[in-house]
């Protein structure tokens, strides 16, 4: 997880620690960024990269 998300606050958008996100916040999420939280998309469209990352054990 990202040390650092982009929170909107009306017309603004700051970096804040993502260990200070709360439930209800609106976060930016830029193409190519990795996701900071847990959320429900408001607005926007793009693709999206959930596959989990595999370990090979040889």
């Amino acid at each position: 997880m990202p040390a650092e998300a982009h929170l909107v606050k009306g017309d603004d958008t700051m970096e804040v620690k993502t260990d200070t996100l709360k439930v209800g916040d609106l976060i930016l999420i830029k193409p190519g960024e990795k996701i900071a939280a847990d959320g429900i998309i408001e607005e926007g469209e793009s693709y999206l990269n959930e596959s989990m990352p595999q370990r090979i054990l040889t």
